[in-house]
């Protein structure tokens, strides 16, 4: 798939040698452009600074260590609770599951650690079937977004839901033998302790 990015810069190299071929003045290319590796898809109603209100509908999330507990000693989400942070969307190539490419969105990693009050410099993930990770809070310069939808539709645990970490697969070169496990599915619970 070209992406737009790709294209550009293919027009610019065909438009730059045309030009020199009729003897005119070579274009020069421009800086590249600090385009975000995600897209708004909608706004916040909590932010960094506003306590997260407690879950009323099934807890999808479950974080432990942070500043702004909302449940006893843990800070808990609800699927609404995550969309209130403000979701970004992406494709990304799914290969660890689909792959396809798939149109994903959620809140920002960073988004939400932000509002969890973490201070860690590395984070325990877990999932439903127990399968764990551990992730660098640095990798947030990359713009992971805990997914809750997956080509518009919210994910089951079927569907590898109902939250899973994603990476850009554009835009950033991610190791795959790194990355690829960071890719946890089915996450249920985050640990800054």
């Amino acid at each position: 798939m070209v992406t737009r990015r790709v294209l550009a810069a293919l027009l610019l190299a065909a438009a730059a040698a045309a030009t020199a071929a009729c003897g005119s003045p070579t274009l020069t290319k421009p800086a590249p452009s600090a385009a975000p590796l995600y897209a708004a898809v909608s706004k916040a109603s909590i932010g960094p600074s506003d306590p997260v209100p407690a879950p009323t509908g099934p807890v999808v999330l479950t974080m432990s260590g942070v500043d702004h507990p909302n449940v006893g000693k843990t800070l808990q989400f609800d699927l609404e609770s995550l969309d209130r942070l403000g979701t970004v969307g992406y494709t990304a190539y799914d290969r660890q599951a689909e792959g396809h490419d798939v149109a994903f969105s959620g809140p920002l990693l960073s988004t939400v650690l932000k509002v969890a009050g973490v201070h860690a410099a590395v984070l325990h993930y877990g999932a439903i079937n127990d399968f764990t990770v551990d992730i660098p809070v640095s990798d947030t310069k990359y713009a992971p977004i805990l997914a809750t939808r997956a080509d518009g539709r919210r994910m089951s645990v079927a569907h590898y839901g109902p939250i899973r970490v994603v990476y850009p697969t554009t835009g950033v070169d991610l190791d795959p033998t790194v990355y690829d496990a960071r890719w946890i599915w089915q996450l249920t619970t985050i640990d800054a302790g």
